[in-house]
């Protein structure tokens, strides 16, 4: 087998392999900014959004997933026992 042949059977393995696996490629992680953060726990009075408890530690979360969409209305507050729950759903 030539170089060039098994170079293009690398390729198509991996093409195909990145197929299967759906391109599971996630996007960058970016923080809420400082003003979002403290106007989410504002309006939930400092409760977690899922149990209601007073918050120790907070966790914010993107409620639709989107690691990109970084805007008020995707962001919840939680404590991080509901915050790994939802996280382990997905």
């Amino acid at each position: 087998m030539d170089i060039e042949s098994f170079l293009g059977r690398q390729a198509n393995h991996f093409v195909k392999e990145l197929i299967r696996e759906g391109l599971n490629v996630k996007t960058p992680r970016v923080n809420f900014s400082k003003k979002i953060r403290k106007l989410t726990l504002i309006v939930q009075r400092n409760r977690c959004n899922h149990c209601q408890r007073v918050l120790d530690v907070v966790n914010f979360d993107h409620i639709d997933g989107n690691r990109a969409n970084n805007s008020y209305s995707n962001c919840q507050a939680l404590c991080p026992n509901c915050h790994a729950k939802k996280t382990r759903r997905k």
